[in-house]
């Protein structure tokens, strides 16, 4: 969801969502806003998706593996992630990773937050761009990074939603990241059949990504699926 909260650490969830096999369904109620203490079953999955926030902003190489990226990817659920691809794109700036994690099937698509004193500027770019196809305008310094990975990420998340068919696919990011993930995932559930009965967006921290218009029409398409973790602290 695309709203802004001032409760101390919630979860704000459109519809009940079953989450993947891997693990216990958890049931919500729609548009509720929970703490961190009424929702302990998703505890365990809010640090697992926080931990590959954090890795994707510590410069992971696909060359050197988790080894690249010290304490940050020093998780049990990090190293039982394959790593398939990492991006670091100087202009526009943008990194991030997409991963494998078999066990819980899953493919994972981590978009970095502000890493790099550069990322600045992109979070500081407080003009809008229209978002296409709708009467709706974003941050156009987080388009500008989405858009250029977008091809790179397009094309692989492509070939392994056909290597494993059965396999969620999870964007996640953390601040810049979690605009980045929430924005990435809307383009590409518009171009890639399938895509939308399959992916999940957690994000941490996200700063508003878009205007009234573009909220409505992401809550529409992906609000269902969407888990904004926020804190008291956050814009």
């Amino acid at each position: 969801m695309l709203r802004a909260s001032r409760l101390l650490t919630l979860l704000v969830f459109a519809l009940v969502v079953r989450l993947t096999a891997a693990y216990q369904d958890v049931e919500l109620v729609p548009g509720r806003r929970y703490q961190a203490s009424e929702v302990k079953p998703v505890h365990s999955l809010v640090r697992k998706y926080m931990r590959y926030s954090t890795a994707a902003s510590s410069f992971v190489d696909i060359d050197s593996g988790w080894t690249s990226c010290g304490l940050a990817c020093n998780s049990p659920d990090v190293h039982d992630v394959v790593l398939n691809l990492t991006w670091h794109v100087d202009i526009p700036l943008s990194d991030g990773l997409i991963g494998i994690h078999i066990r819980d099937k899953e493919i994972v698509v981590a978009w970095a937050g502000t890493h790099r004193y550069r990322a600045l500027l992109t979070d500081m770019s407080v003009v809008t761009a229209p978002y296409m196809g709708t009467e709706g305008n974003v941050h156009s310094g987080f388009l500008e990074s989405v858009r250029g990975a977008a091809k790179v990420v397009e094309t692989h998340l492509r070939k392994l939603m056909i290597d494993y068919p059965d396999y969620m696919v999870v964007f996640t990011g953390h601040s810049k990241g979690g605009a980045e993930a929430a924005l990435s995932a809307l383009d590409l559930v518009r171009r890639i059949d399938g895509l939308r009965q399959r992916v999940r967006i957690w994000t941490f921290g996200e700063p508003r990504l878009g205007d009234t218009h573009f909220a409505n029409v992401y809550n529409k398409e992906l609000g269902a699926v969407t888990y904004r973790v926020t804190s008291a602290a956050d814009p």
